[in-house]
């Protein structure tokens, strides 16, 4: 069978997922003995998620980010995916639109416009992300409802660190001129932050979240941002686990909303679960793992790429799954993503993740699901496809 270079996924390859059996069963033989509270564990789990599970979280997050981080500000759901569907269906009306970056997470587009009936608007980005400025005009130029119970009247669905699919960071003073607009207009600030863990430098601390720029101190604060992460891409996708940080009012938001109080804490189990796991550093220890994994991976694909002077512009990222290639003007993603499908190289096209169908000229590719070696192979396949256009 010819091999598939597979670098359109943004999940795990099987290298990724290697050791969660073990890190599982040690995490289940200490929760399950001893004097366990069956009650307590199988039952439905308190609203905003288990008050241990949160402390255990919330010192983990204190070390990876180097930043403070308070177990009261910590909401557990089923990954981050619901996340989003919990922020767009319960702190915000139907009429209230939503803004995302051109490009954005492909996925979320569809969801925001098709899934949940809102209006969609892209916001251009430069290198850094998204541009504020531009920013600023949609949001004067965009109406939002005048009358609604909720007290967001838009929302900016946005990635500030390791962006999917551009792999940049947004600076510290475009950050906060987010947060300043957010508050003067009313926008919720929805952060896509479920790369941050995901960074390759030496120290391995992410850039601050949005949501560190959100600060409590300031004399307009009330709250307008949501950091919204999952443990999907630092130990299993399968388990259906993550957290939104956020302010106290929004914590209370979803804490009594009625998609809350049907079913209490989302994933309960799992999430006692995972805390014992971080408990006993066995999640660090994994996220150690995929650090140097990733960091291989994805520092072999740029050498390689400069090494065959592959005619694409890119930017190497400090972190994330992801490179994001400008082609030449001549070839079309679209076109190029079909042609290295016949090869048996697979590869996303640029446009797929532009509400505005631009980007026509970029590819995203990923550097998750197959070993380095592979990849490396990936990348000669492609430069030699590329290079076929001037043929």
């Amino acid at each position: 069978m010819e091999e598939v270079y597979e670098l359109s996924l943004g999940g795990p390859g099987k290298e990724s997922l290697a050791g969660c059996k073990d890190i599982i069963l040690q995490a289940t033989q200490a929760l399950l003995t001893n004097d366990v509270d069956e009650h307590a564990l199988f039952d439905y789990g308190p609203t905003v998620g288990d008050p241990e599970v949160r402390h255990q979280l919330a010192e983990f997050l204190k070390i990876e980010y180097k930043d403070n981080v308070e177990s009261d500000n910590l909401f557990i759901t089923a990954a981050a995916t619901q996340g989003i569907h919990l922020a767009t269906t319960v702190l915000m009306s139907k009429d209230a639109p939503i803004f995302v970056e051109d490009p954005t997470y492909f996925i979320a587009h569809g969801m925001f416009q098709r899934d949940y009936e809102h209006r969609v608007i892209p916001v251009q980005t430069d290198d850094d992300g998204i541009d504020p400025d531009v920013f600023e005009r949609l949001l004067q130029e965009t109406p939002a409802p005048t009358e609604t119970k909720y007290p967001f009247r838009r929302m900016l669905f946005v990635m500030t660190v390791h962006h999917n699919p551009m792999g940049s960071c947004l600076p510290p003073e475009k950050c906060r001129r987010l947060v300043s607009l957010a508050r003067k207009y009313d926008v919720l600030l929805f952060a896509e932050d479920v790369y941050n863990l995901l960074t390759y430098t030496e120290d391995g601390v992410p850039p601050p979240r949005l949501l560190a720029y959100d600060n409590k101190e300031d004399p307009d604060y009330r709250g307008h941002t949501i950091s919204n992460c999952t443990f999907s891409k630092i130990f299993s996708p399968g388990m259906r686990l993550g957290w939104i940080e956020t302010s106290p009012r929004i914590i209370q938001m979803l804490k009594n909303c009625y998609t809350t109080l049907s079913g209490f804490c989302f994933n309960h189990f799992v999430s006692r679960l995972v805390g014992k796991a971080l408990e006993l550093g066995l999640v660090q220890t994994n996220l150690a793992r995929l650090r140097k994994l990733y960091g291989d991976r994805i520092r072999a694909a740029c050498r390689r790429l400069r090494e065959n002077q592959t005619p694409v512009c890119f930017v190497e990222p400090k972190g994330g799954l992801f490179l994001w290639l400008k082609l030449p003007e001549i070839i079309s993603g679209e076109e190029f993503q079909e042609n290295a499908k016949a090869k048996n190289l697979l590869v996303m096209n640029g446009s797929r993740a532009s509400m505005s169908g631009n980007y026509k000229n970029f590819l995203r590719i990923s550097i998750s699901v197959i070993p380095r070696d592979k990849i490396e192979q990936g990348i000669e396949k492609l430069s030699e496809l590329i290079r076929s256009y001037d043929a």
